[in-house]
């Protein structure tokens, strides 16, 4: 992909190209991606070609200045075995011009009719390179708590609609391969509930396209062990965050498609003074009230306190 700055009030799309911006690594700033495209090494050429906006985010680790960076892309067109799918990406990173950048991608697909779907367990991954040595990722799946259903409310001038969220927070593995005899497929692996997230969504209605910009307010992450004790969390709200209305077979009304991105703040716990990056990709519905969310967070953890040595 093409990571091009621009004004924070450009109005981005895929056709079109901002202003020349300086990139300035001392300030947060706004970039779109450009010709963004993804191909995967399968037998029936499978990839995407893919549009998306993101922001830079300066931090100081270790005593060293990075440009950590996220952005939320949608998948403009597929191919191969992802042919005719929508889909959700978000992609999170650090970078040091203009040759130096770890990303981590976190893309899901809609898929009613589970060709992608793996029903055996799939093969771990072989290589032993760690290109992010210091970094923890703790991967976690958002689902409906029934104690706290969805609700939702518009702001008074009809310009604003508000969805409380709670969620219960599974661990989970998600994991995909690309290896005969069935090509591309994923799986998902559930784990316990260990931990709970809320937050209020705002999306702004007054946006005339396909894409709704949103942000939430109050985005709490809790968790606790396996006696439920409490320890730690963090607040994250989204910063950038887009949520695209998508049809789904045999429903009278869109679910609802969301990316975002949100820096954690004000750790608790073992989250005292995180700094990374949540990555969020989900989907909701307002009418039945259901949501499930992929979430990524993703730690500088030099010091060991999230990753345990590998048997």
């Amino acid at each position: 992909m093409q990571m091009t700055p621009m004004p924070n009030n450009f109005q981005a799309a895929a056709d079109r190209v901002p202003p020349p911006t300086i990139l300035l690594p001392f300030v947060s700033q706004r970039f779109c991606a450009l010709n963004g495209s993804l191909e995967f090494l399968d037998s029936e050429g499978s990839g995407f070609r893919a549009f998306g906006c993101g922001r830079t985010f300066p931090a100081t680790v270790n005593g060293q200045l990075e440009i950590r960076l996220a952005a939320v892309l949608d998948i403009t067109e597929a191919f191969g075995k992802l042919s005719g799918l929508q889909g959700t990406g978000i992609v999170s990173g650090d970078t040091t011009p203009p040759s130096i950048f770890h990303f981590q991608v976190m893309f899901r697909v809609i898929d009613p009719a589970r060709r992608l779907q793996a029903y055996a367990p799939l093969p771990p991954l072989q290589s032993s390179y760690d290109p992010q040595p210091d970094t923890a990722f703790m991967p976690f799946l958002g689902e409906p708590d029934p104690d706290y259903p969805l609700t939702v409310a518009s702001s008074s001038d009809g310009k604003q609609l508000y969805v409380k969220i709670v969620e219960r927070l599974r661990l989970a593995h998600f994991s995909f391969d690309i290896g005969p005899p069935d090509g591309l497929r994923s799986r998902t692996t559930m784990g316990p509930i260990v931990g709970r997230h809320r937050m209020t969504l705002i999306l702004d209605l007054n946006n005339p396209g396909d894409v709704i910009p949103a942000y939430s307010k109050g985005s709490i992450f809790s968790f606790f062990d396996r006696d439920h004790n409490l320890i730690g969390g963090f607040k994250a709200d989204l910063f950038e965050a887009r949520v695209f209305p998508t049809e789904w077979p045999g429903l009278r009304t869109p679910i609802l498609r969301i990316g975002g991105i949100a820096p954690p703040t004000e750790g608790k716990g073992q989250f005292k003074n995180p700094i990374g990056m949540v990555s969020v990709n989900g989907i909701f519905s307002l009418t039945s009230g259901a949501v499930s969310t992929m979430y990524m967070v993703r730690l500088s953890d030099p010091l060991g306190r999230f990753r345990s040595v590998a048997p």
